[in-house]
């Protein structure tokens, strides 16, 4: 966009436009959401300013953390979280305002680490799109991903998938799974560590820790994780999932949930019964109730041997106390949706399209009908129910999404102060024609 000034141009502005060619007629390709610490941004030419919430970041500059943090948000809807001593430079950006097939983001990490949730960039054309190293070059194929320096790179991915190529070869990394390339003509391998990006100390601002996955905020751009949910008792705790290779679905109330220090979901406890994650393939808190999914874990107390878990889809939180005035109360609410898991199913497919939906609550009859759309594999799903609900857990059974589904199962509760939020878990039978999918697990919150 260029914008006429007819008015003599500011000395300052001067001087900005002579430190950075293009710098009065370009876009910007970002602004800063935060930056915490000594974060500048070094223009093409050699200049260097400082950068502060709200700073707009422009192609072809390069932005150092140096001993601070920073987040980035680009108008594609894409946000980049920097750890400290990282450089992250904006090769090329172009973004009209749709993906029209002009749009491109070209990005290097040059030292340091990030995580960054994608945007509308990559979606249409996944050429369109790249982040470059000193031993290889990603591409996306899916949502979130994370990249770390150490013996060369190691390159995590949260959902969907990426692609990480060099002069060895390329590597499709689906999600869960990490990569290390330690030259650029050593061939990527898979390997079980994950991207090491240390949280923000305690004295930071709470917005410094980034969430990895699907958590929108109204306007569609990914949100940050806000306050964390404390370790200790007292948690509804609903699940849908594989459990020794088997699509299962269940739920517990008064369980004892353990939280890593980034707001993951580690452990459930209930009775002799304890769920431990192995690999976790997203999380987010809002600090009223939590979601995520486990891409691996492993159960023990149900049998004599251990069970595996794989794609367990969780929603996690303390309920609305059933002497909550709002059960009492009369008429209806409408919950929107606010996060929710890629669904995956049984058969490997991880979906890349966002799951859409409301809830209906009726607080005099004691019932939530359920209204959402669930895209995975190129085939979508509406799944239209009415739960029933006691003691602030609702469940059903037997939904069938118009003859596209059948065998839908789905649990869910309230949680925070006259039920707020609310948290569900669903699996279903894949009834569509074309390939089977097998059975779809995914989770999804809602707050009115």
């Amino acid at each position: 966009m260029h914008i006429a000034l007819t008015s003599r141009p500011s000395p300052l502005l001067l001087a900005l436009a002579a430190a950075y060619p293009g710098l009065a007629t370009a876009a910007a390709a970002a602004r800063v959401d935060f930056a915490v610490g000594n974060v500048v941004a070094l223009g093409a030419t050699g200049g260097t300013r400082p950068l502060s919430k709200g700073a707009e970041v422009q192609p072809g500059e390069t932005v150092s953390t140096r001993d601070g943090r920073a987040q980035l948000r680009f108008s594609d809807g894409s946000l980049v979280s920097l750890q400290p001593q990282s450089d992250f430079r904006v090769d090329s950006y172009r973004y009209a305002g749709q993906a029209d097939g002009s749009e491109q983001g070209f990005f290097s990490l040059l030292k340091g680490g990030m995580r960054t949730i994608t945007g509308l960039i990559g979606r249409t054309n996944k050429d369109n799109y790249r982040v470059t190293t000193n031993v290889a070059t990603i591409g996306i194929r899916g949502t979130e991903y994370s990249i770390t320096y150490g013996d060369g790179i190691t390159v995590s991915t949260g959902e969907g998938q990426v692609m990480v190529c060099n002069g060895g070869g390329c590597l499709l990394l689906s999600s869960g799974e990490s990569a290390l390339v330690t030259t650029p003509t050593s061939q990527p391998s898979r390997t079980e560590a994950r991207t090491n990006l240390p949280p923000a100390p305690p004295s930071v601002s709470p917005q410094v820790f980034f969430a990895s996955g699907e958590q929108r905020s109204g306007n569609g751009t990914p949100a940050l994780n806000s306050p964390l949910l404390p370790s200790g008792e007292g948690y509804d705790f609903h699940w849908a999932g594989v459990k020794s290779g088997s699509p299962y679905t269940t739920y517990f109330g008064g369980t004892n949930a353990g939280f890593g220090s980034d707001g993951s979901l580690s452990t459930v406890a209930v009775g002799v019964l304890n769920y431990s994650a192995q690999g976790n393939g997203f999380y987010f808190t809002d600090g009223t109730i939590g979601w995520g999914r486990w891409s691996s874990g492993v159960l023990t107390g149900d049998g004599p041997s251990d069970q595996a878990l794989k794609d367990i889809h969780y929603v996690v939180g303390k309920p609305t106390p059933t002497n909550d005035p709002v059960f009492s109360s009369s008429g209806t609410s409408t919950y929107n949706m606010l996060g929710f898991t890629m669904p995956t199913s049984t058969t490997g497919v991880v979906g890349t399209q966002a799951v859409t939906g409301q809830l209906s609550v009726n607080f005099s009859t004691y019932q939530v009908g359920v209204n959402m759309t669930v895209p995975i594999g190129g085939k979508t799903y509406v799944i239209t129910d009415t739960a029933s609900w006691s003691y602030g857990a609702f469940n059903s059974s037997g939904f069938i999404c118009g003859g596209a589904c059948t065998n839908g199962q789905l649990s869910g509760f309230f949680a925070g102060s006259g039920a707020s939020h609310a948290g569900l878990t669903y699996q279903f039978l894949d009834n569509l024609p074309g390939t089977d999918l097998g059975k779809i697990s995914g989770a999804a919150v809602f707050k009115k």
